[in-house]
């Protein structure tokens, strides 16, 4: 695992928050700067925990009991389902919403690069 957990959470391609986590030190930063309501309050908590990150990262994924949910780890390249390897591949992107997750080592990553709603296979999880 790396040493740090390092994400920027975006509407669109608008940074509304950045997320830091030091696994050595178990220091947690988090800097918002969502100018909404909504986007103020994304992780849900006026203080995240590491829990509640876990927590968001599982809610921006398909459910556990989904009836094809092996299907669906198979076609990202997993095999278990573990809601930080979904994000590292789906960004978190649900179709019902325009936020995403776009981690430290993927600089240059913009929505149109990860938005379902795009069919001209410039899609990200390939």
């Amino acid at each position: 695992m790396d040493e740090r957990l390092d994400f920027e959470i975006l509407n669109l391609d608008n940074v509304i928050a950045h997320v830091l986590y030091d696994y050595e030190s178990r220091r947690l930063t988090v800097d918002n700067y969502g100018e909404s309501y909504m986007d103020s309050t994304i992780l849900g908590l006026a203080e995240p925990t590491m829990d509640s990150i876990y927590a968001w990262f599982e809610g921006r994924c398909f459910p556990r009991t989904r009836v094809d949910c092996d299907f669906l780890l198979k076609s990202i390249g997993l095999s278990e389902y573990a809601p930080y390897n979904i994000v590292r591949k789906t960004h978190g992107v649900l179709f019902d919403d325009r936020y995403w997750i776009r981690f430290i080592d993927e600089p240059h990553l913009k929505w149109v690069d990860v938005d379902p709603r795009q069919r001209s296979g410039s899609h990200v999880n390939k």
